[in-house]
């Protein structure tokens, strides 16, 4: 008993010495006094993009499809590698084509590449996204959502917004991507196949562009792309990138295709075909989209003339040297030296091989 006690004095004293050794931490220690202190004065918080005109100030406006912003001609600190776009709010996941021609090298004139894109807003960037074309994506159905869980879409490039306009269209830096690898580049000079070519890398300091047009339809952008050889030399290609608008394909009446008849198709697949369907794949023909002139007449000019998309126009008004007769499967009209294709009421649409992309296939043309 005596020892519990002395326990209990003990902790007593030993808590009595704590609060004097410890007056701040006391239970009767007053709060401190005066108002908590204060920071630097706060201002109004930093905008997130800098002003539209201060980005492009001393620029020059090519407007169009896409309002393309260059240095000026006359400037003589002209950075030649820059280059801003300004895409227009309603264009943003609209169908797109990105056709790419080699304009100078070993095989200049040949189309290289082409593509469906889009241009979709994610975050503070514009992706360049490729919408899956090889499968039906149908909504508010079953194997419409698998399609969508399973065949997802792609990208070619991711643009960082720089800033948007007064009328709220982002804009965005194409420079970093078209002076890199936008898509495929032929061999030796992509990424895949520089070791068998000899070419040690890309040189994007000494690439830039060489031409920028900007059409109320469509872009041409052309650039020189520097590459070093793996020798210490070093060499250009040069690419051209052309975006086109395509048309309103609800105006335009598809054709099936029959695989036991030698068509260039355009082949999708269905998986939400029914069941009596022979299979799930469904072809169509790529042809013209030609439709009469003047329909009341058997053999009529067409309503347009037929165009696939190249670098440079055919030479229309060089036409009339080319013998009379057909050229490629094309007849020359009596009534004007423009090469057209006839249409007769009595037989089908004549076919074409003309390259389509899209479940309506249709055939398109670039101004430049």
């Amino acid at each position: 008993m005596l020892k519990k006690n002395l326990w209990k004095a003990a902790c007593v004293a030993l808590l009595a010495a704590g609060s004097y050794a410890l007056p701040g931490y006391s239970q009767n220690a007053a709060p401190p006094q005066g108002p908590p202190p204060q920071g630097p004065a706060q201002g109004p918080p930093a905008p997130a993009f800098p002003d539209f005109n201060v980005v492009t100030k001393g620029m020059q406006p090519s407007p169009g499809l896409i309002t393309l912003y260059q240095p000026a001609a006359n400037d003589p600190q002209r950075d030649s590698a820059k280059l801003l776009g300004q895409i227009p709010r309603g264009l943003l996941n609209q169908d797109l084509l990105l056709v790419s021609t080699i304009s100078r090298g070993e095989n200049a004139g040949f189309n290289w590449s082409e593509y469906l894109i889009r241009f979709e807003m994610q975050d503070k960037r514009v992706m360049i996204t490729i919408p899956d074309t090889d499968y039906v994506h149908t909504p508010n159905t079953t194997a419409g959502e698998l399609v969508n869980r399973t065949h997802t879409a792609g990208f070619l490039a991711a643009m960082p917004v720089v800033t948007f306009s007064p009328q709220g269209d982002p804009v965005v830096d194409l420079g970093q991507v078209m002076l890199g690898s936008l898509g495929e580049l032929p061999p030796p000079y992509s990424p895949q196949t520089m070791g068998f070519g000899g070419i040690a890398g890309q040189r994007r300091d000494l690439s830039h562009f060489t031409k920028v047009k900007s059409f109320p339809e469509n872009i041409v952008v052309d650039v020189d792309l520097a590459f070093m050889k793996r020798d210490g030399s070093g060499e250009n290609l040069g690419i051209s990138y052309a975006i086109r608008r395509l048309p309103d394909a609800r105006a335009y009446q598809p054709r099936l295709a029959d695989e036991r008849v030698g068509y260039f198709p355009t082949v999708h697949q269905d998986w939400g075909a029914k069941h009596s369907e022979r299979e799930t794949l469904v072809r169509y023909i790529n042809r013209w989209d030609l439709k009469k002139k003047d329909p009341s007449l058997e053999l009529s000019p067409p309503r347009s003339r037929s165009c696939s998309s190249s670098r440079r126009p055919f030479p229309f008004n060089g036409a009339s040297t080319w013998p009379r007769g057909s050229w490629n499967g094309t007849r020359l009209s009596r009534r004007s030296a423009s090469p057209t294709r006839s249409l007769q009421s009595s037989r089908p649409t004549t076919t074409s091989s003309a390259t389509s992309i899209r479940k309506t296939p249709v055939t398109t043309s670039f101004a430049g």
